[in-house]
């Protein structure tokens, strides 16, 4: 799986999720403060991203994920352990 194809699976989730405008969300968007989500929020996306990429996210990981970028170089580091 690409960078890209984590990304907008990523992208999808919030958007659906939050019903967020897809041009709002970028690599740099930080969950918080350009995304308005709070930590109920998050949880949810931390949930979703799990399911959707076949993941496990422990706690001090997700303590990591302040971006998109973040959300998509962890989601890579798992598929790559993965092979």
């Amino acid at each position: 799986m690409t960078r890209e194809e984590i990304f907008e699976k990523g992208k999808e989730i919030i958007r659906e999720n939050f019903h967020i405008n897809p041009d709002k969300i970028k690599p740099e968007s930080d969950f918080k403060e350009d995304l308005d989500l709070d930590s109920l929020d998050f949880v949810e996306v931390i949930m979703d991203i799990e399911d959707t990429f076949d993941v496990e996210i422990d706690d001090s990981k997700a303590a990591g994920l302040t971006t998109m970028e973040s959300m998509v170089n962890l989601i890579e580091q798992y598929t790559k352990e993965k092979i």
